[in-house]
């Protein structure tokens, strides 16, 4: 059975969407024997899958979840339908709403169930906030969340936990007050809290529609996600494939506070 990590954040603009994708990207490259599917439930289908260049046209979660509806005893063969590119599987949902949500939550809860079958790993892209009963039922049903903060004291004074982070990541950080040890020590975080520094470089790409070649750049920025994928990875105790004549990394403590 695979395991759901959510990707989640208490307020909008957080760039974890963004996140998520590098994250993506550096986790299937370690563990490429392993099928990992991302999973993005913004009801208007949101802006991950196009970061994939993956259309709204294909196989959605509300198809998935209207065969349920209309054929309860077939189940479905899901690498056989999803979009992919090599071990990474693509899912969305399609301008869905609130309503139909929540009239079948139940099935989407099946669905999600069916979903661990198929796939080694589950990176949720997740509804900010805890109004969207779509991302409480997959919070709910996740082994861990990256629950992704930004330095914003306003923000920060609401609740911002869901009692399941397996890691906090302070995301486009800045060398400003709170910093990370300011916001581990006045709310007492337990988890893991790590820096994911502001990148000029990934921005621009983004902006020009030239995310595929970023992964050309080493930056900050992309050791720091690869750093993160890495300890992720050990913590699912995922093996992590290393090419041969390299040496597998070592955590470096300096992303990261524990």
């Amino acid at each position: 059975m695979g395991e759901i990590l959510t990707v989640w954040s208490q307020t909008k603009k957080s760039g974890k969407t963004l996140l998520l994708y590098n994250l993506a990207k550096s986790i299937s490259k370690k563990i490429p024997e392993k099928n990992i599917l991302v999973l993005c439930i913004n009801m208007s289908y949101g802006n991950l899958l196009p970061l994939f260049n993956i259309g709204k046209n294909e196989f959605s979660l509300e198809i998935a979840v209207n065969y349920m509806l209309s054929e309860p005893d077939e189940p479905l063969e899901f690498k056989n339908v999803i979009a992919n590119k090599d071990n990474l599987y693509f899912m969305g949902s399609q301008n869905t709403t609130v309503n139909y949500a929540s009239r079948n939550i139940d099935t989407y809860e099946k669905l999600l169930s069916e979903l661990r079958d198929s796939f080694d790993l589950i990176l949720v892209d997740a509804c900010s906030g805890k109004n969207n009963q779509l991302t409480n039922m997959v919070i709910s049903n996740s082994e861990a969340i990256l629950n992704v903060l930004v330095q914003d004291n306003d923000l920060l004074e609401t609740e911002f936990s869901t009692g399941k982070e397996m890691a906090y990541v302070i995301n486009l950080h800045r060398d400003i007050y709170p910093k990370a040890s300011d916001i581990k020590n006045k709310y007492s975080i337990k988890a893991p809290l790590f820096e994911i520094p502001l990148c000029n470089t990934l921005q621009e790409m983004k902006n020009k529609k030239m995310l595929d070649f970023y992964d050309q750049h080493d930056t900050e920025y992309s050791q720091h996600v690869d750093e993160l994928a890495n300890i992720l990875l050990d913590k699912f105790h995922f093996a992590i494939k290393v090419e041969p004549g390299k040496k597998a990394k070592t955590h470096k403590r300096s992303l990261f506070i524990w």
